[in-house]
């Protein structure tokens, strides 16, 4: 008889969520019904603090191996952005460790998901690009000035978060 599954949970919990326990609760349940093997617990309390410190124990111990299946509760809580939900996706099945999201019943194992996953990747940074111009145009319509010259600001804008650092407003 093969060995349960290694399996490691993963939840981040909102100040505003009303039963903290509950995400938890289910995920030890999914896990239990499937025959796995509970092998640690990550909770990030404080949504939406960036650093996610268990977060990132997480990930590094994918990366040793010490896990066969990631669990998470919702693909929301998972990742920062939906760009840092890919790679950070990515990066688990690249060791070898299998992805499950609970609630969206979801398996980012297989090369279709993957593809599929990349495919928002690349459309979030599409809709990026266009609110960014949306936003450069509507700030020049109003009189604004340039700051910076055109190159710096394209690379910031295709490259980076879009923050108004592009634009002085009357």
């Amino acid at each position: 008889m093969a060995a349960a599954a290694r399996v490691a949970l993963y939840n981040c919990l909102s100040p505003l969520d009303s039963d903290l326990d509950r995400p938890l609760s289910e995920l030890r349940t999914f896990a239990d019904r499937h025959g796995w093997r509970i092998a640690a617990e990550f909770v990030d309390r404080g949504y939406p603090d960036p650093r996610r410190p268990q977060r990132a124990y997480l990930l590094e111990d994918v990366l040793e191996g010490k896990f066969d299946l990631v669990a998470v509760w919702r693909l929301e809580r998972f990742g920062r952005s939906l760009d840092d939900l890919v790679s950070s996706i990515d990066r688990i099945v690249r060791s070898r460790v299998g992805f499950f999201c609970v609630q969206e019943n979801l398996d980012c194992a297989g090369p279709v998901a993957q593809h599929f996953m990349m495919s928002f990747v690349q459309a979030e940074r599409h809709f990026l690009a266009e609110r960014a111009h949306a936003g450069f145009e509507a700030a020049r319509a109003r009189g604004a000035k340039r700051r910076h010259g055109p190159g710096r600001l394209r690379s910031r804008l295709f490259f980076t978060r879009v923050r108004s650092l592009a634009w002085d407003f009357p």
